[in-house]
């Protein structure tokens, strides 16, 4: 599963309350990206399958689908302001 660091939980907070919809998740997922390759995709969902893997991190719910789970199964995600 994706590891969230606690500045980009942070953030993804700041956006969760920005949305006015607290029931939405992070998801993170992979692509096909064409000729090059895969493409990661990260954006607020408030659809979550019965086949995404649910995880929280730091107060965040993370949401990956099944197909894209074994090419995040050791990312993380951090967030830099500068």
């Amino acid at each position: 599963m994706v590891t969230l660091s606690q500045m980009a939980a942070g953030k993804v907070r700041e956006l969760v309350d920005g949305e006015g919809q607290p029931e939405v998740v992070l998801r993170v997922a992979v692509q096909p990206g064409g000729c090059s390759g895969l493409r990661y995709a990260m954006y607020l969902d408030d659809q979550v399958a019965d086949s995404d893997t649910i995880a929280e991190q730091h107060g965040i719910r993370v949401a990956v689908d099944k197909m894209s789970l074994p090419y995040l199964s050791e990312a993380t995600i951090d967030f830099v302001d500068t």
